[in-house]
Parts: C-alpha cells; sequence; structure tokens
C-alpha cells in the first residue's frame, strides 16, 4: 500500500516515458522524412539528366542524341 500512494519519483518517470516517446516518434518521423527527400532527390536527378540530354555541347553547339530538333 505504501508504494501506491508515494509519488516521490513519479514526475521523473513521467518525464522519461515522455523523453522516450518524443525519441521514439522523432525516429519515425525521420525515417519518413529521409525517404520522401530521397524519392523527391532521384525525381529530380532524373528530370535534371532529361534536359541536359538536350543542352547543346558548347564546343561544337551540337545537340544529345535523343532530343527533338
Amino acid at each position: 500500500m505504501r508504494l501506491i500512494r508515494e509519488t516521490v519519483a513519479q514526475d521523473l518517470i513521467e518525464y522519461a516515458l515522455l523523453t522516450a516517446f518524443v525519441a521514439f516518434t522523432s525516429w519515425l518521423s525521420w525515417n519518413e522524412i529521409s525517404t520522401a527527400l530521397a524519392n523527391a532527390n532521384a525525381v529530380t536527378e532524373q528530370r535534371m539528366n532529361d534536359l541536359s540530354r538536350c543542352t547543346p555541347n558548347p564546343i561544337n553547339g551540337v545537340r544529345g542524341g535523343q532530343c527533338e530538333p
């Protein structure tokens, strides 16, 4: 019965649980954010590669092989 009534370290336990919860949700969020950023980077890289295919060569002015004239 004494254990139930005493609240000496209850606030420390609550802060520890709250910290663990915040750390876990932050970790989950960071995983989602990093995946989204990697996907956005891949799409941007592909678009840049598609655009650079049509860029003329600065030395001889010839366009890339897969561009529309």
